[in-house]
């Protein structure tokens, strides 16, 4: 007698298609999610190195974003868009632009307290 204590929410999976290759495909992040990352966090600095063709848009979708803080006034928003401007900036060469956002970014910030 086998002794075996399951109660009636086990469950039991069987992966049967565990050497079938999984989709890989690479997708583009909806526009509306973007936006709202670009405004809510600071992006690593190489983030877009591993696809570069992807820095145009998502440089015009920073700056769609960074019009929106500034019409509301979220100085947070808008001190992330402008970091973020910048990493993308200085990702695709544009050093001095770069250095201009990030000094902005920092005085947009400092005005937080």
């Amino acid at each position: 007698m086998s002794l075996t204590s399951e109660s009636s929410d086990s469950v039991f999976l069987e992966f049967k298609d565990v050497d079938s290759n999984p989709d890989t495909t690479r997708r583009p992040v909806r526009s509306s999610l973007l936006r709202r990352l670009l405004s809510q966090q600071l992006f690593k600095e190489g983030a877009f190195r591993k696809y570069p063709d992807d820095l145009p848009r998502v440089l015009a979708l920073a700056r769609e974003q960074e019009e929106s803080c500034r019409r509301q006034n979220d100085l947070r928003g808008l001190s992330h868009c402008l970091g973020n401007q910048a990493f993308l900036l200085k990702a695709q060469g544009a050093l001095a632009e770069s250095l201009r956002l990030h000094e902005e970014a920092k005085s947009v910030y400092s005005q937080l307290g």
